[in-house]
């Protein structure tokens, strides 16, 4: 969600991207230099970061965020955070160049969700971009809201993610139900007016993907 190609973005980098996701070059500078300067005053780094992000006030409550910053706000976490983005810019591009080269491409079909306010989908044609990686059909849309799709959109972005499998698995799974069968909204949940699975559906819908999928990686 929210992201082009890792490969795909370092290759295009250009001023706007790079003041956009600064936090793609600074945390990759060699130990300990982001590590010691975050941990100066974690707190300001991480709501500064999500602040950045977020772009639907409201989307992330206070007591959410407190505990995000809490689990952020020691030096094991910090520098774990570091390493994920050192190893996107260095073992990570190493394969993703290697794919490439030999011609290796993804084989489930892939549904794109970004969010509409953010800079990824403004700098970057997002379908375009993940069309270049697949090998079978890709499609997708943006959402309503900046980076954080699953709390600022979640109710789009879970129907999405219901239509997209369960649409997948019916054209490989003769005789499975339409996705129609599987959407309902119910009055017991807190989001009434989110569609949700009905639970046989959304055990036999699970085991079905997984089978399909598990068969395909």
């Amino acid at each position: 969600m929210d992201i082009a190609p890792t490969l795909t973005m370092y290759q295009g980098t250009n001023q706007a991207f790079a003041t956009a996701y600064m936090w793609w070059f600074f945390l990759i500078q060699p130990y300990p230099l982001p590590e010691h300067m975050i941990g100066l005053d974690p707190v300001f780094y991480f709501r500064r970061f999500f602040g950045g992000l977020n772009k639907t006030p409201g989307a992330i409550a206070p007591d959410v965020m407190h505990e995000y910053v809490r689990a952020f706000s020691n030096s094991s976490a910090i520098h774990a955070s570091c390493e994920d983005f050192r190893a996107a810019s260095d073992i990570d591009l190493e394969k993703d160049k290697a794919d490439e080269v030999g011609g290796r491409k993804i084989n489930p079909p892939l549904h794109v969700l970004w969010g509409g306010k953010n800079s990824v989908g403004s700098l970057w044609d997002m379908l375009a971009a993940w069309r270049e990686k697949c090998a079978v059909s890709v499609t997708g849309r943006p959402l309503d809201c900046g980076r954080f799709c699953k709390r600022s959109a979640l109710k789009s972005s879970w129907r999405n993610f219901v239509i997209f499998w369960v649409e997948d698995v019916r054209t490989r799974i003769p005789g499975t139900a339409r996705t129609s069968s599987f959407l309902k909204s119910s009055p017991k949940r807190p989001h009434a007016s989110s569609p949700q699975l009905e639970p046989k559906a959304a055990a036999v819908s699970a085991a079905a993907v997984c089978a399909v999928y598990s068969a395909n990686t």
